[in-house]
């Protein structure tokens, strides 16, 4: 499976893996920015996680987790690439 799953994912049986998809490789949450890979913890002011505010990520002002995965690994190698372009390849 290729793209974005957002049907949960607080354990691994709950991703496309455990749920019987031979392979999967996209993002696990349902909002995830296409370049660095993100989802926002911080926009306009406004945050999900309040003690967040004033937080600094290495992935980008903003940004509270990394989320992109080739089956169970996270795949860091192309951050900053568009992610349609990785899907393509």
């Amino acid at each position: 499976m290729v793209g974005k799953w957002h049907l949960g994912y607080s354990r691994w049986s709950q991703t496309p893996m455990g749920k019987g998809f031979e392979s999967f490789y996209g993002y696990l949450q349902g909002q995830t920015d296409y370049y660095n890979r993100t989802s926002a913890s911080c926009t306009h002011g406004a945050c999900f996680y309040p003690r967040n505010l004033w937080a600094h990520s290495k992935f980008g002002e903003g940004a509270a987790g990394y989320d992109f995965w080739d089956n169970r690994t996270a795949v860091y190698q192309d951050l900053g690439k568009y992610t349609v372009d990785a899907y393509e390849e």
